[in-house]
């Protein structure tokens, strides 16, 4: 058990360093593993992925993926305006390691050895251009490959979602679900020269009809062209209150050898989410909130308060190799003691 002594105006909880997480690093960068259907989703979808805190059902003009935050889903539909269907998909860069699935006999029974790669590539989505979807983590990046010659004007994305697309100050796409913004990264644009990487100015237009394109710059059109934007999952964790002020700020957070990630910082709203908590209600002001959420990014294993009746603010936190949790920060008055 972890005791809270204040200190004047400050609080300390036995402050150590946060310990370094390299396995848990190695895994935010594992690819994502496509696999072709097997029988495992709906006939005429070639293509099956899994990404952190989602899944992605993958045709050649088409992706749709399904976001879950604990028992809460939402889906996304991006869909290549214009582009020829059925066109055939093809895997590469085999991935270590096999899926097996249990399935009943209509659906083709039991599949064994199912392999997994990590890129996939739709030739001639668009006459003359590519798509090569790949990614790790939470980002999933669908490279457009451009043939000399070819305008990339024709490239025209559709998102279905909670709200219209729009284009953020920082040049991202903002999508909108039921489980909050996703993040399309400004785009990146390149050719390749003598070995080289040649930048190419690159943003992203939303055309009156709602469908998303490229503006590009000055570019060789006798060169192939890649445009490389990345698509980005991100939990949202906060309350809400009936002012929509800033109700919550994260000052720090930790990463323990499993991947779990450890978030401290202060809230403002009473209902901020709470799971197997040590304080489940907030007092009348500024709270401490301590959350830690699963490896996968989809679930809270615990949130709780810490606070007295005056405000309280948790600066930086870490945690050991046994899980206990360390917090730094600021309060008044008292506060509540485990």
């Amino acid at each position: 058990m972890t005791v809270i002594r204040t200190i004047s105006c400050l609080f300390a909880a036995m402050v150590s360093l946060a310990q370094t997480a390299p396995d848990a690093n190695r895994l935010a960068k594992l690819p994502i593993r496509f696999e072709p259907n097997v029988g495992q989703a709906p006939a005429g979808v070639p293509f099956v992925a899994r990404g952190t805190g989602y899944s992605l059902s993958l045709r050649a003009e088409r992706a749709e993926f399904v976001f879950r935050s604990g028992e809460t889903q939402a889906r996304l539909e991006m869909q290549l305006v214009g582009a020829r269907t059925g066109r055939p998909m093809t895997p590469s860069d085999k991935l270590p390691g096999v899926s097996n699935y249990l399935l009943s006999p209509a659906r083709g029974g039991a599949k064994h050895g199912v392999p997994t790669y990590e890129r996939v590539t739709a030739a001639g989505v668009y006459p003359g251009i590519d798509v090569t979807y790949y990614g790790s983590g939470q980002e999933l990046e669908h490279d457009f490959v451009v043939s000399p010659h070819t305008d990339p004007a024709i490239i025209r994305m559709k998102y279905t979602g909670e709200a219209a697309p729009r284009v953020d100050t920082d040049g991202s796409l903002l999508l909108t679900t039921a489980l909050g913004p996703i993040r399309q990264r400004p785009p990146v644009a390149y050719q390749q020269r003598d070995g080289k990487r040649i930048p190419v100015e690159s943003r992203y237009s939303i055309h009156a009809d709602g469908t998303i394109g490229f503006i590009l710059g000055a570019y060789d059109t006798t060169a192939t062209l890649t445009i490389d934007p990345a698509l980005v999952y991100c939990t949202y964790l906060g309350g809400a209150t009936p002012s929509g002020t800033d109700m919550e700020r994260a000052y720090g957070v930790a990463v323990d050898s499993t991947g779990a990630a450890y978030v401290a910082g202060v809230t403002d709203a009473a209902d901020f989410p709470v799971a197997n908590a040590m304080k489940p209600i907030k007092s009348a002001y500024q709270d401490i909130f301590i959350a830690k959420i699963n490896p996968a990014g989809t679930a809270l294993v615990y949130s709780t308060f810490i606070g007295g009746s005056e405000s309280e603010e948790a600066h930086a936190v870490a945690v050991d190799g046994t899980g206990a949790v360390y917090l730094t920060g600021i309060t008044c008055r008292p506060i509540s003691q485990p």
